[in-house]
């Protein structure tokens, strides 16, 4: 019984001994700061701190709901209009801002502008930031682009190079009577992608007031052109059955065709891709802008079927692409792997065709390529004159395929906000 208790003792004194350990480990010195001194004595100094400081942001916007407001126009080098707005690929023109000196406060005058044209289509999107800063009396230029592409891989790949180049030297800011007037001149490179970019824009007075237009008359009276990157007019895409009835669904070894049509002119070459479902691991490189080093990174990339129509000729290939930076030409590579042979799709010749204004590939798919709904938005048309013809997309924004998959079109629209990051670009 006695070394029973001895041995509760034991085990409480241990418990204590323990917890009083803990303590002295965790917690804080109580000193800051101690000078040990030979008689064992120790001076403590205490360093106290104390004010008060207040940080002030104030931010102001104006908005004209009625009156003055920023305009927008485009023109050649020469001062006339765009034809319906718009421009060719290495093309330069002006984009015109006007700015109404009414618009300002009283002892307020002009500082920033800033002009944005903006392209937003499934998995691409284009940003087009142009400015003018005035200082002191001197004019400062700048312009930013960037193309963001997830359509091509699993990574998406941020391209500034190429996009929008803007020629400085030819720039102009004129000081007029009633307004100024600023003029953007530029081009677009090869990376910028084609279609219909919207604007917008906003300025900056002396008094750090930012002044923006009505989104009255933005929304409800077109206040900003589209800038149109390639031709105006438009063509149009069909998917059918052999008795040429629009088609949402291709059985495997039945007859489908796949037709494009454009009514204002010649085509001289058409292009679109349709996914496999199927993946390519390749090794790229990955460039980071603000640090200026690369890192390598395996990706895994789509494999898409090529319809092709090139030099008159028609034709069903399997390939994949992707980006990847070179650092002895300091841009992104654009690399394509093509090969005309496959098996997925059979080209029928007879059905197929191609007359000045219309292309058709009519065959049917295989069991090689997987069952299911495929979105298909990546269509290049170029008219007679090498210019990028746009898609009318009034009658289809996308076109969806079944793959010896029924679909119903009404419920896939509902669920398209869920499913479009599932389908493969």
């Amino acid at each position: 019984m006695k070394d029973t208790m001895r041995k509760k003792d034991a085990v409480k004194w241990l418990k204590f001994l323990t917890i009083i350990l803990l303590l002295a480990l965790l917690l804080p010195p109580s000193t800051p700061k101690a000078a040990a001194q030979a008689t064992g004595e120790i001076t403590v100094e205490w360093n106290e701190l104390s004010g008060t400081n207040t940080t002030e942001i104030s931010r102001a916007r104006s908005r004209w709901t009625f009156g003055p407001t920023l305009e927008i126009g485009y023109q050649y080098l020469n001062g006339t209009p765009l034809a319906d707005n718009s421009i060719n690929y290495n093309e330069s023109f002006k984009i015109v801002a006007t700015i109404p000196k009414n618009i300002f406060d009283e002892n307020a005058d002009l500082r920033i502008v800033n002009v944005i044209l903006y392209l937003r289509v499934p998995n691409i999107s284009a940003t087009v930031s142009l400015w003018l800063g005035i200082e002191n009396g001197s004019e400062h230029w700048k312009a930013r682009s960037l193309v963001v592409d997830k359509s091509k891989s699993s990574v998406p790949l941020q391209i500034g190079e190429r996009v929008f180049d803007l020629n400085t030297s030819l720039c102009k800011f004129t000081n007029g009577t009633n307004d100024y007037v600023v003029e953007f001149v530029g081009k677009f490179g090869e990376n910028a992608p084609n279609g219909a970019y919207s604007a917008w824009m906003y300025v900056m007075d002396t008094k750090d007031m930012k002044i923006v237009p009505s989104w009255r008359e933005f929304c409800l009276e077109d206040m900003f052109p589209e800038l149109i990157l390639g031709s105006p007019r438009e063509y149009t895409f069909e998917i059918l059955n052999a008795q040429g009835e629009e088609a949402w669904v291709a059985f495997y070894n039945e007859t489908v065709m796949f037709r494009i049509t454009y009514p204002s002119g010649n085509i001289s070459y058409a292009a679109w891709l349709l996914p496999t479902r199927e993946k390519k691991t390749v090794t790229v490189t990955l460039y980071n802008p603000f640090t200026e080093e690369t890192v390598t990174r395996d990706i895994d990339v789509n494999i898409k079927l090529v319809f092709k129509y090139e030099d008159g000729n028609l034709n069903v290939g399997i390939g994949y692409e992707y980006f990847t930076w070179n650092s002895s030409i300091k841009r992104y590579e654009h690399i394509i792997v093509y090969n005309d042979t496959q098996d997925k799709f059979v080209l029928n010749s007879t059905l197929s065709g191609a007359t000045d204004n219309q292309v058709t590939w009519a065959g049917y798919f295989t069991e090689k390529v997987a069952s299911g709904a495929r979105l298909i938005y990546h269509i290049r048309v170029l008219d007679e004159n090498g210019n990028f013809i746009r898609r009318n997309l009034k009658e289809h924004p996308f076109y969806v395929l079944g793959i010896n998959t029924p679909i119903s079109l009404f419920g896939w629209a509902l669920k398209m906000d869920q499913s479009i990051g599932k389908l493969e670009a």
